[in-house]
């Protein structure tokens, strides 16, 4: 009995010392995606995790919505609140237990069996482990941690993206506030436009459908304004819903109500698809899904049926009461699987990451060029509208204010052309949102991130299927 005693001891030391003694530490890797987006971004993220540094976070969201915000300030707030980012941030815990189950052995199996005769009782014990268990642990190990580091870094690209919605949705509601703005003025001379037709109709100087065709733009004009009051109310929550606030935050938050000038300086437009693809967080990630899925196809060998081999010791006690000792082991014979279909799925899944990282890296050049096309484009037209026909327009304006006051042309004429100028500075809100738009698809693709509205809608990975950064199907 003492011969199975050491026996089993020595077999469970073995086994224990070659499992490791990994351990899960809460919030390991999350300096890294700090450090990523705070390079990336210029901000900073907080994991909510029960400490005291939560409360320090919220106050630093809650001195920011007290002031008028900018649009780095919003996304300041919104990588410090919104929820769904801190759910994102769990999936570090999710993959760090995924890392440290990698490194050990599974629990070894005790089985044991006892007969009855009339000579006595005959047990026999056994405590088996997997044959090849032992030699697949660094293999696991380097799977774990290239799992580890993908989710790392898709982390931080949400973080990105996170900041990127931010930044397209504030833009879109400075444009909605500037026109809402322009429009109550267009509502403003469309009415006195109608309160002047009114008269004119009771003096008899005009018709009748003269004064339907000025209430009709009268009415029309109320309506646009309406719609944009919806607008911005629809934009608003979407703005406070990224940014992760909600009650009294939410409705009394402020922006300022104009889109900034184009600046003077840009960043260089040259070089763009090889930043691009260098700064790339989701090509770095896939970089770590090829590893895996070479490991993958390594393994999955037509003599991968080994790895269902058990060996340890066994022991029996005769009827007569003695005990004999000595190895144990159970192989699979290989007369129906032969490994072929899961080796042929494994080389299919290698061959399809890789070109998926082809197709990204393509589409990401694509992306690069297309966004320095719209900024130039949007750029060169909002200056042609600044430079060109605004100053036009509002000289027509004053020439017709002129005209007017030397009873040349009518008062219809003269708002006719406060109205036009109207619908020019209408037309340049328009061009200056399409370059911050265009700008922030840049910034985007720039920090390493693809803006959400260019991704495919149908967008493929190497976790499909359940073969990702897993480590389970290399037990």
């Amino acid at each position: 009995m003492g011969t199975i005693t050491r026996g089993a001891a020595l077999f469970a030391v073995v086994s224990l010392a070659l499992s490791g003694c990994s351990a899960f530490e809460p919030g390991l890797g999350f300096s890294d995606v700090e450090r990523i987006v705070s390079e990336r971004s210029g901000k900073e993220v907080h994991w909510n995790q029960g400490t005291p540094e939560d409360k320090a976070a919220v106050q630093k969201v809650q001195a920011l919505l007290e002031q008028t915000l900018s649009v780095d300030s919003a996304i300041r707030v919104a990588l410090l609140s919104n929820p769904r980012l801190q759910a994102t941030f769990e999936r570090l815990g999710i993959a760090q237990a995924d890392m440290v189950q990698s490194g050990l052995l599974r629990n070894p199996i005790l089985d044991a069996e006892a007969r009855f005769s009339g000579e006595g009782t005959t047990i026999e014990l056994s405590i088996v482990q997997g044959f090849l268990d032992v030699l697949y642990i660094p293999l696991r190990r380097q799977v774990g941690a290239a799992g580890f580091e993908a989710t790392k870094l898709s982390i931080a690209a949400s973080a990105l993206d996170l900041a990127g919605q931010v930044r397209r949705v504030f833009y879109e509601l400075q444009a909605i506030e500037q026109k809402h703005e322009m429009l109550g003025s267009v509502v403003a001379a469309t009415d006195a436009g109608y309160d002047l037709a009114k008269r004119m109709r009771a003096a008899g100087n005009i018709t009748d459908l003269d004064l339907a065709n000025e209430r009709a733009l009268h009415e029309q004009s109320k309506l646009d304004l309406a719609s944009a009051e919806l607008a911005s109310i629809e934009k608003r929550e979407q703005l406070s819903s990224l940014m992760g606030v909600w009650g009294h935050e939410a409705a009394t938050w402020k922006i300022a109500t104009r889109l900034p000038p184009i600046p003077e300086t840009e960043l260089p437009l040259d070089q763009l698809e090889a930043q691009a693809i260098d700064r790339s967080l989701d090509l770095a990630r896939m970089r770590h899904e090829i590893e895996i899925a070479g490991i993958r196809t390594g393994l999955a060998k037509p003599t991968a049926w080994l790895a269902d081999a058990d060996t340890g010791p066994a022991a029996e006690k005769e009827s007569e009461g003695k005990w004999s000792v000595g190895p144990g082991f159970s192989v699979p014979i290989p007369l129906f699987d032969l490994g072929r279909a899961a080796a042929g799925k494994a080389g299919a899944i290698q061959r399809r990451v890789e070109e998926m990282y082809r197709a990204e890296a393509i589409e990401i050049r694509s992306e690069a060029r297309t966004a320095r096309a719209r900024l130039v484009a949007a750029r060169d037209r909002a200056e042609y509208r600044r430079v060109v026909l605004l100053p036009l327009r509002h000289r027509i304006l004053s020439e017709t204010q002129k005209h007017f006051n030397a009873m040349l042309v009518g008062a219809f004429q003269l708002l006719q052309a406060k109205q036009a100028e109207l619908d020019a500075g209408n037309r340049y809100v328009d061009d200056l949102l399409a370059y911050w738009l265009a700008q922030s698809d840049l910034d985007q693709i720039l920090s390493g991130s693809r803006p959400s509205s260019t991704r495919p809608v149908v967008e493929l990975s190497a976790a499909d299927d359940n073969e990702g950064t897993s480590t389970e199907n290399l037990r």
